[in-house]
């Protein structure tokens, strides 16, 4: 499939946002659908910023909800 592949491409090859902050060095994979990996895309294109910051952004707004 030729966008399956695009989405795969640009997951790959993606702009990356500036590094900041204390380095990454851990990794984790996922296995996504491809829905999963278009929204996540969209999200990250959209706030503009990297892939995992989207998610680590998603992680903190769970967090902030838990506490209240």
């Amino acid at each position: 499939d030729i966008h399956l592949t695009m989405v795969q491409t640009l997951a790959i090859t993606g702009a990356v946002a500036p590094k900041q902050g204390k380095p990454r060095s851990k990794s984790l994979n996922l296995r996504l659908t491809e829905n999963e990996l278009i929204k996540i895309e969209n999200c990250a294109q959209k706030i503009g910023k990297t892939r995992t910051d989207t998610i680590m952004y998603g992680i903190k707004l769970i967090e902030d909800e838990l506490k209240k």
